[in-house]
């Protein structure tokens, strides 16, 4: 199944099954400043000293958490980040992925999940954040 590179109306859509997992792969400091309720983060890339480091461990560590049957919905800021991540776990063998083009700011294509009235949360739900996410992979032997 190919990467569809979806808006907000089909993200509500799917968001109605409660299997659909909404994959946040900004970075732990952006996470933290806002994110959908119920969203989970593995970062794509990490912040470094000169600007976004790519994060090696994203395939592996999404693999750690969520089975390859899963149906992951990614986002980032713009949808820049979320269509890389989606490439590279459609080729670690994930195969129901959603890339949604708005982001959690919005870009050019869609309003983004704020101006679209998406509820926003500050906190993680417990075990969603990404030292939770990566303590787990860890445990896996």
């Amino acid at each position: 199944m190919p990467i569809e590179r979806i808006g907000y109306a089909r993200l509500v859509e799917l968001l109605r099954d409660p299997e659909t997992i909404v994959l946040d792969v900004r970075s732990v400091e952006e996470f933290q400043q806002g994110h959908p309720r119920g969203a989970y983060n593995i970062p794509y890339a990490h912040r470094g000293a000169f600007g976004m480091v790519p994060n090696p461990d994203f395939a592996r560590e999404v693999t750690a958490a969520f089975p390859k049957d899963a149906r992951l919905v990614l986002t980032c800021r713009s949808g820049g980040r979320s269509a890389q991540a989606a490439a590279i776990l459609h080729a670690a063998g994930f195969h129901d992925l959603f890339d949604y083009a708005g982001g959690f700011a919005g870009s050019g294509e869609d309003p983004g999940w704020v101006r679209s009235g998406g509820p926003v949360a500050t906190e993680p739900e417990p075990g969603r954040d990404y030292a939770s996410l990566r303590a787990r992979g860890e445990e896996e032997p």
